[in-house]
Formats: structure tokens, C-alpha cells, sequence
């Protein structure tokens, strides 16, 4: 080993990409976590949802200020996010229910607790893989404590309910328990089913958001990209419906009325159009999940359609961003070429 790496061992870590890259998109996350929690906490109707969104509120505004620290430590340019005062208009009308808010509160922290779990195991750094450690056990404690609330209250959705299985049938036989697009189809398994009723949720609640988002936004070319996702969102819903239907098996409830009449947007476009953009990223990441976790064909062919569909819908939403102007550039590699263009001037 040469002096110059003997020497570098005494330096500083360095952040690696991977923790650069977590920390970066989880700062982001947070602030507009945190301008959506605010207005929602400025409107509150039932005390014990508020002090639920008042304690979410708390570790959102802690993990964002802990993650700046490091970065501002390090010398890399923060994100700017979504300042409160360009972002949120305090003085509009809550355009969604508690309930509502409850549910959506509840699947954003399940999100946070993959996107933590794997920027743990992505991190090697000691105060990053404390850091996402705390986020972690901070977030589940959420999870935990939203859960039995909405427990009580009667409005937690539950996935479907299947007889439990006394005995084992033994080793599959037969290769038509891969099947599903001709002749007879074999039951659901229970992973299958939950899978399904999984992402029918999320899309439910992607249309309710919609449908809120719809009634205020002022520009009209994401309004129509908002309607185009509300009608990919129920397409997809009736499939799962139907397919749930076909197996005789009990399927979720639909909550369109979770929106209110409000006309006056408590949002800027730019956090809207951010916000259907990370619904878009979990609904992709748990189609994907989904795709590799299904036997059946019929079922699997379902989320590789959908799966394309909402990675075209995606990418149509993040060139919006561009257009205007909104998407902060992550971090990334150096363009050598461009470098080195530049040396020969």
C-alpha cells in the first residue's frame, strides 16, 4: 500500500453514492411530508387524529433537520424542497376528510419505513446507519400508534379474511397451478389475494387524492394529467374487483366521498404535482413486488400491463416537473466528457 492510501485512512469518510443519494431524496420526502402535515394540523376536526398528525408533524421536521446536518456538514447543496410560505396557503379550507388524512398519513409511513430499511442497509457510514436506524424505529412507532388509532375509531381497512388451513395437501402436482389465462384457474393463494387487495388500496386512495387535487389546481395541463392518473386508478380498481369477485373473495371498501367541496387550493401546483409523483414511485415499487411474489399468470400478466401503464404515467409527470422548471436535480456522477471537452478550450 502507498503513502497516499496509508494517509487516507486517517481522513474523513467520505460519504458514499448510496448515502448521498438516501439522504438527498429523504430530506426531500420529508419537507413535503411536512408542508402537507402542516396545513392538515391548521384545520384539525377530531383531537386524538391531531395529536397523532402533530407527533408525525414532529418527525418529519427532526428527520429533515438531522439529514441537512450532515449534508451541510459535508459541504453538499441541500435540496431546496417546499418552504411553507411558497408551498402551503394556510388560510384554504381542509380539502380532505380526517379519515382520509388518517389513511394517507398511515401508507406514507409504511413508505418511509421500506425507504429507511433500505438506506440502512444501503449505508456503511456509522452516524448514516444510526441515523436511518432511528428513523426507522421512530417511523414504526407511528405506524403502530396510527394503526390502533384508527383501530378505534372503526375506520382501519383491513385485508380480507380467509378460513385458516387444517391440513397440508402436500407437494403441488400439477403444472396448472401456474395457470390462469385458459380453462379452469386455480383459487388464490393468500399472498396473492393480500397482494391484490394491497395495491387495489393504494389506488383507491390515489383517486380520492386525485379527485381533491383536480378540484384545485390551477394549471390546466396537470389537471387533465391528474384526471388521465384518476382513470388509470379506476381501471384498475374494477380489474381487482372483478378478479376478486370471480374467487368469491371479500374485497376492500371505496371511499370517494373523503373529499370536501373546497374550490380554493391549500397546495402550490409544484407540491401536488410532486406528491402524485411519489404515489406514482410506491404504486411502481409495489407492483413490482407484487409481479415477483405472484404463481398465477393471469395475475402476473395484470401487474406487468399496469406496471407499464404507471411507468408511462410517471414519466409523464416528471417531464411536467421539468417543463416548469420544479424537479431538483439530484446528485450525480460527473459528466467526464463534458470535463474534458472543456480542458482542451
Amino acid at each position: 500500500m502507498d503513502d497516499t492510501n496509508l494517509s487516507d485512512l486517517n481522513h474523513h469518510t467520505k460519504l458514499t453514492s448510496s448515502e448521498m443519494a438516501t439522504l438527498w431524496t429523504t430530506m426531500l420526502a420529508d419537507s413535503s411530508m411536512i408542508a402537507f402535515l402542516t396545513h392538515f394540523a391548521e384545520h384539525k376536526e377530531d383531537e386524538d387524529v391531531n395529536l397523532f398528525v402533530r407527533k408525525a408533524l414532529d418527525t418529519a421536521i427532526d428527520h429533515r433537520d438531522s439529514v441537512a446536518a450532515i449534508l451541510e456538514n459535508e459541504g453538499i447543496t441541500r435540496p431546496i424542497g417546499f418552504p411553507l410560505d411558497k408551498h402551503v396557503n394556510l388560510k384554504a379550507p381542509r380539502l380532505f376528510t380526517d379519515v382520509f388524512y388518517c389513511h394517507y398519513i398511515l401508507q406514507a409511513c409504511k413508505a418511509a419505513l421500506l425507504n429507511h430499511n433500505n438506506s440502512f442497509t444501503a449505508s456503511s457510514r456509522k452516524d448514516v446507519v444510526t441515523l436511518f436506524q432511528r428513523f426507522y424505529s421512530d417511523t414504526s412507532t407511528l405506524v403502530i400508534e396510527m394503526t390502533n388509532m384508527m383501530q378505534g375509531k372503526g375506520i382501519y381497512i383491513r385485508p380480507p379474511y380467509i378460513p385458516y388451513q387444517e391440513k397440508s395437501d402436500g407437494p403441488i402436482k400439477k403444472n396448472s397451478f401456474l395457470g390462469g389465462w385458459f380453462g379452469a384457474k386455480r383459487p388464490l393463494l393468500a399472498n396473492e389475494l393480500g397482494q391484490l387487495f394491497d395495491n387495489s388500496y393504494s389506488n383507491q386512495m390515489g383517486r380520492v387524492l386525485l379527485n381533491g387535487f383536480i378540484q384545485v389546481i390551477k394549471d390546466k395541463e396537470i389537471q387533465e394529467y391528474f384526471i388521465r392518473g384518476r382513470k388509470l386508478a379506476t381501471k384498475f380498481v374494477h380489474r381487482v374487483q372483478q378478479m376478486l369477485e370471480d374467487e368469491l373473495a371479500p374485497h376492500g371498501m371505496i371511499w370517494d366521498s373523503q373529499v370536501t367541496t373546497s374550490t380554493e387550493s391549500p397546495f402550490s401546483d409544484q407540491l401536488m404535482l410532486y406528491l402524485v409523483g411519489s404515489l406514482n414511485s410506491v404504486g411502481l415499487g409495489k407492483l413490482g413486488l407484487s409481479l415477483a411474489q405472484t404463481l398465477r399468470r393471469d395475475v402476473a400478466s395484470f401487474y406487468m400491463s399496469s406496471f407499464t401503464l404507471t411507468t408511462a404515467y410517471s414519466e409523464d409527470g416528471l417531464n411536467l416537473l421539468i417543463d416548469r422548471q420544479w424537479m431538483e436535480e439530484p446528485p450525480q456522477c460527473p459528466d467526464r466528457k463534458e470535463i474534458a471537452s472543456q480542458s482542451k478550450l
